[in-house]
């Protein structure tokens, strides 16, 4: 398993983050009809209280950010996934749709940040939902320019997936 970049034990339950530097579990997919090849980032914290956002924010986007720079690909991003998930940081995260960075030949723009909760994970999991499926959800929200920055995953994200 040579995407995990954390530890586990042997009931497959983390014991340590990531090393610094480096995303949780980094998964590449090969280009489909349904999506292009890409790299998902799943970033996971223990942390529930409001310093989720002093904790996650810069490491989420810092890694995020990197993988896009190294491999030039617009269409990696990251998943977010908390116990309980701040506004704040939902907020947060959902603005970096408009952040701009340098790539290794130009300027970048946007960094896609997607945030799922515990209870969102082992509903897709329930269901055995195809990846085909959920990336289009995940574009679909990130696309989207009607819904603010404090709504977007409640109404983009968890209703979709509860509505599964």
């Amino acid at each position: 398993m040579n995407y995990m970049k954390l530890s586990l034990d042997a009931n497959l339950l983390p014991k340590t983050h990531a090393a610094g530097g480096t995303a949780d579990i980094v998964y590449e997919y090969n280009k489909t009809n349904n999506y292009p090849e890409h790299k998902v980032l799943l970033e996971a914290t223990l942390t529930e209280s409001t310093s989720q956002r002093k904790n996650e924010m810069e490491p989420v986007s810092r890694h995020l950010m990197r993988e896009i720079q190294e491999n030039d690909n617009d269409d990696t991003y990251a998943v977010f996934v908390a116990n309980i998930l701040q506004e704040e940081v939902l907020s947060d995260f959902r603005s970096r749709k408009n952040y701009q960075f340098r790539g290794k030949t130009s300027v970048k723009s946007g960094l896609k940040i997607i945030s799922l909760s515990i209870r969102d994970i082992i509903k897709l999991i329930n269901i055995k939902i195809q990846y085909s499926k959920l990336y289009k959800i995940f574009d679909e929200a990130y696309k989207d320019t009607n819904i603010n920055d404090l709504e977007w995953y409640e109404k983009l994200v968890k209703n979709k997936i509860n509505n599964l």
